[in-house]
């Protein structure tokens, strides 16, 4: 397994500001999906294992900017299951990127959510061109007869 954590600078930017300030005003979850530790560090809602690799963005998608394709193509990957915070921004970018650099692309639909209901099937039908949809029992049956 490979996580992918987020960090946010501690200086912000410009556009911050309004984004927390909006989100706050429409009941939403703040921008930060991960509390800050240390400037240097964020802590994982699923504590990694010490054989499990950690890839840090600062972005949207864990392929923008990171490691992890080199990582995956070192292990011979070519297959990615994908779960996580925010169906419409963080997983439907990386799903979109790992497509475009020739990865088969798993979305269990039911390993990540959105703020609503609607942002989250909308996104699901959009990944439907870069993915193979399936639910995570399924994916995970698949993962063990590979």
């Amino acid at each position: 397994m490979i996580h992918v954590g987020v960090r946010r600078p501690m200086v912000r930017g410009w556009l911050d500001r309004p984004r927390t300030e909006a989100a706050a005003q429409s009941g939403r979850a703040p921008r930060d999906v991960f509390e800050m530790i240390h400037e240097d560090d964020c802590r994982f809602l699923i504590t990694p294992e010490a054989d499990e690799e950690i890839v840090t963005k600062f972005g949207v998608s864990a392929f923008a900017g990171t490691a992890l394709d080199a990582v995956l193509r070192n292990l011979g990957v070519d297959s990615v299951i994908i779960g996580g915070v925010f169906t419409h921004m963080a997983v439907e970018s990386t799903v979109r990127a790992g497509f475009d650099l020739g990865y088969r692309m798993i979305v269990p639909t039911d390993a990540s959510a959105a703020p609503t209901q609607a942002l989250h099937e909308q996104s699901t039908r959009a990944m439907a061109a870069f993915g193979r949809l399936t639910t995570t029992e399924d994916a995970i049956e698949a993962a063990r007869d590979a």
